[in-house]
């Protein structure tokens, strides 16, 4: 039993590393906007931006309707 032991700690340094973020592939951009020399990249959806504008868009449009009557 002590020999397998001290042949796992033997050979504790020899097993492989995880690859550095560096050399791994990045991952696909939810949205990539290329028009001209203007280049945009959204990497995740922005949930709290598409919440407050909803909500601002909501409270614009309810008191334009509101206002018409």
């Amino acid at each position: 039993m002590a020999n397998k032991a001290q042949h796992r700690q033997a050979n504790a340094h020899t097993r492989p590393t995880p690859s550095s973020p560096a050399t791994s592939p990045s991952p696909t951009p939810f949205l990539e906007l290329r028009i001209g020399g203007l280049h945009v990249t959204v990497q995740r959806l922005p949930y709290g931006v598409i919440a407050f504008l909803t909500t601002v868009g909501g409270a614009i449009s309810g008191a334009t309707w509101i206002a018409g009557r």
